[in-house]
């Protein structure tokens, strides 16, 4: 019988202090009418990995675009109901992060990351 009891190991996602490349986090920029009009305001959309959170994110931008992250939003967005045939799922979870950078700042969002 054992005292103590080992821990349950719990997936999280962290970035080493240098990196090079964002693309285990960030998925793609997200493209629609809200963000577009954001990006004139400095803040840009990403589609990020669910359970992924704001900090990892932040870093994630800052070390692969060289700027500067004021704040993080998240958005998860809802599940949809599929329906091929006579066959009815889901949709995966959807998760949107906003990034809002410092005054002067821009993206180049033309590219995927």
């Amino acid at each position: 019988m054992a005292l103590l009891k080992k821990k349950p190991k719990i997936k999280t996602f962290s970035l080493p202090k240098k990196i090079t490349k964002a693309p285990a986090v960030l998925l793609l920029p997200q493209v629609s009418e809200k963000a577009t009009r954001l990006q004139s305001q400095g803040q840009y959309s990403f589609k990020v990995k669910p359970g992924v959170s704001k900090i990892v994110v932040k870093k994630a931008i800052e070390s692969a675009h060289g700027v500067r992250v004021i704040a993080v939003n998240a958005r998860n967005l809802p599940r949809k109901t599929v329906r091929r045939g006579r066959n009815i799922g889901q949709t995966r979870i959807r998760r949107i992060m906003t990034v809002r950078l410092a005054p002067g700042q821009t993206l180049q969002t033309t590219k995927s990351i």
